[in-house]
């Protein structure tokens, strides 16, 4: 660090002055602290914590001995790219003998503050690409205009998950949200042809032999004997019902933003798994989603149950009776089955287990679903909560439940909120 000389001169009474020989200094400009806790882009709420957070980042920093006409301070990565640049005239001020304000010609020495709220040049903020070590250049051009800076360097923590990626653009309002799953295939069950036992030394019926032949008669559809749907194809039907109930618009601020979510396979940084298995001929499978253990010994209790998502179709056995579910049907429902399944992923994440596993205070910690009429489903104009449990009675008049389900459910905007804050995260 080369020194900056630095003189004094003092006007006597009589008008003479005297000038001090040049004294050497050290640092005339210091970044005294950068540290962030609990920093969040936008400051995007979560309805579920009391966590205090902050959506701009402080860079204080002391201007010593000398003004300055010009300060800005400069963010760089690892390789040496600017993520964000800016330059600070002197502040405007209005003198109470002045009409119109006018610019001051430099900066005073004293301790600033520059905030920023950690978006790039083009007001774009990519989770993805801020990680890891970033260098903070803080500079003052004097009024000779020799430049001084000061450098630190800060680590930005990682996220509170590492299944997510996400850009906001500021411009276009626009939030790109990526979620890597870990899908699994586990097969089919209720396909099964007949298969001789050499113990009891009997022929074991086919599974599809299971469905009474009045009801086939009365649907005039045949049973299924061979899988409709490949894993592939139910992992697309994943990708679908995710992007769909998990995409929507929120209010973040003044501001109204379009998220919107893109589900991809992924063995590396994703989701615990979850199985996908075909189901047919049989009781419909009960699906689930428990998600990964947290500190919370409820969730290891949870995690010796199965993290499975059904695709139940054809003639399934229900407590009334054997029913017949059409492909069409059984992708709507299977698509959006497997988006509350994910959502618990999510839920669990940002809100806790007991958010998650209780549907958001409609279910018991059993999956049984509260009674009563403040848990009905809502009438037919308005949207329903992809993640909570409705009491619903099968005599109940379905079209006023039912009217235009798949277009009103959606992930409620407090749970997209709430996944976009698991971007928080912490600068040291």
């Amino acid at each position: 660090m080369s020194l900056k000389e630095l003189t004094f001169t003092v006007e006597f009474k009589d008008g003479t002055t005297a000038t001090s020989p040049p004294l050497k200094v050290g640092k005339v400009i210091e970044i005294t602290d950068i540290t962030k806790d609990n920093f969040v882009p936008l400051g995007i709420p979560n309805c579920e914590t009391k966590l205090q957070t902050t959506d701009l980042i402080n860079i204080t920093f002391r201007l010593k001995y000398f003004k300055a006409k010009e300060f800005g301070f400069r963010i760089e990565n690892e390789q040496g790219d600017t993520i964000y640049e800016q330059r600070f005239l002197p502040d405007i001020i209005v003198t109470p003998n002045e009409e119109e304000p006018h610019q001051e010609t430099y900066h005073n020495p004293a301790v600033y503050i520059i905030k920023w709220d950690g978006f790039d040049q083009y007001d774009i903020y990519n989770s993805r690409l801020m990680k890891g070590n970033f260098t903070v250049t803080v500079f003052a051009t004097l009024l000779d205009d020799s430049e001084e800076t000061d450098r630190k360097t800060i680590k930005w923590d990682k996220m509170i998950v590492d299944w997510m990626d996400v850009t906001i653009n500021k411009q276009t309002k626009i939030i790109d949200v990526l979620l890597r799953l870990d899908l699994r295939d586990k097969g089919a069950v209720g396909l099964n042809p007949e298969k001789y036992d050499p113990d009891s030394k009997i022929y074991k019926q086919a599974d599809w032999k299971k469905v009474p032949k009045s009801v086939i008669n009365a649907e005039k559809k045949e049973p299924i004997k061979s899988r409709t749907k490949s894993f592939e194809q139910l992992k697309q039907l994943v990708f679908d019902g995710v992007n769909k109930y998990w995409s929507r618009e929120v209010t973040i601020g003044k501001d109204t933003y379009t998220v919107n979510t893109i589900a991809i396979d992924s063995n590396s940084k994703c989701m615990d798994y979850l199985e996908l298995r075909y189901c047919t001929n049989e009781s419909p499978g009960r699906s689930g989603n428990p998600g990964s253990a947290t500190i919370n010994p409820y969730t290891w209790v949870a995690n010796i149950a199965y993290q499975r998502v059904y695709y139940n179709v054809g003639y399934l056995y229900f407590p009334s009776g054997w029913k017949y579910r059409s492909d069409i049907s059984a992708e709507n429902n299977f698509k959006e089955t497997a988006a509350h399944e994910m959502g618990h992923e999510i839920l669990k994440a940002f809100g806790g287990a007991t958010y998650s596993y209780e549907h958001k205070g409609t279910s018991t910690m059993s999956q049984k679903e509260k009674k009563g009429v403040e848990y009905k489903y809502p009438p037919k104009t308005k949207e329903i909560d992809l993640m909570k449990y409705y009491d619903f009675n099968e005599d109940e008049d379905d079209d006023s439940v039912f009217y235009n389900y798949y277009s009103r459910i959606k992930a409620a905007e407090e749970d997209i909120l709430g996944m976009l804050w698991l971007i928080k995260t912490n600068i040291k």
